[in-house]
């Protein structure tokens, strides 16, 4: 099965990487791909604020950030050379290793339910309970870019989320909403992300709802990546998202951001009460 992360999706993770100064130790749901090629892979570093444009092409503005990126090129560990799956994206990808080093992380590790190559790895159903039995440890990141949605049982997916983070540490999820009918057993609103962490006591930097659209005058034989490249990105608003509920939504496919941060305080499996219903009188919200 092909995971990973389109361009507007390794946008999205760099610029909140950025913005909240994640970096470290990062555990990714599954091992992911990036369908990000090098030329896109610099925009994006220079766009978050990680690297300047200069004469001599970018440059990170971290030394030891950019030593550690041109050693990956200097030894050809920047391509990902395992992926080859042209209908995705026609041109050779960035490995995961560089562009989590890009970002400043020290530690990368992966967490699948079947064996991977790599000594980072670990084997865990997300089904299960106790991960932190398999890992032994917890994490700066979690990084769950739809996963999530092929495990059936999402309440416990959540506690694992949440024993995998370290207190002071980050989650992030890129997660398919609406028009992904049967990519999982789940589409998933923001309304879940808002008032779950919420109930949980974490610190939500973002949650955001992204749509990609297709372009209708490429040619069918391009790959998927050029075809569906247009993407925009808008904070969520409970309000006005609800009154979207019933077929307010324009076509393309929608996805739910969120990052969120464990705090002291935080908690772990506290069931919410969805945002509509949490007060004794809520206010009456309706698409009609």
């Amino acid at each position: 099965m092909i995971l990973g992360l389109l361009l507007c999706h390794a946008k999205y993770f760099a610029d909140q990487c950025r913005k909240h100064n994640i970096s470290g130790s990062v555990i990714s749901l599954g091992r992911l791909d990036f369908f990000v090629t090098v030329p896109e892979f610099f925009r994006i570093m220079v766009d978050a604020g990680y690297a300047d444009e200069t004469d001599n092409g970018p440059i990170f503005r971290d030394p030891e950030t950019q030593e550690r990126v041109a050693k990956i090129f200097a030894e050809e560990r920047h391509i990902n050379a395992q992926f080859r799956y042209p209908k995705i994206i026609a041109q050779p990808v960035v490995s995961d290793e560089l562009f989590y080093t890009a970002l400043g992380f020290r530690e990368v590790f992966s967490l699948e339910i079947a064996d991977r190559d790599g000594p980072l790895t670990y084997r865990f159903d997300l089904n299960d309970s106790d991960v932190l039995s398999v890992t032994g440890r917890s994490f700066d990141l979690v990084l769950d870019a739809g996963v999530m949605e092929h495990v059936f049982d999402v309440r416990q997916v959540m506690i694992n989320i949440g024993d995998l983070t370290k207190v002071g540490g980050h989650v992030i999820h890129i997660m398919p909403g609406n028009n992904t009918y049967d990519h999982g057993f789940y589409q998933f609103s923001p309304t879940m992300f808002r008032d779950y962490y919420r109930a949980n006591k974490f610190d939500i930097h973002d949650i955001s709802v992204m749509r990609i659209t297709e372009d209708p005058f490429m040619s069918r034989s391009a790959s998927f990546s050029e075809r569906w490249s247009a993407a925009s990105i808008w904070p969520y608003d409970p309000v006005e998202f609800c009154r979207k509920s019933f077929g307010g939504l324009n076509e393309g496919v929608y996805y739910t951001c969120a990052c969120v941060r464990k705090d002291e305080a935080s908690t772990v499996g506290v069931n919410p009460m969805q945002y509509l219903f949490d007060k004794p009188n809520p206010p009456l919200i309706t698409p009609w």
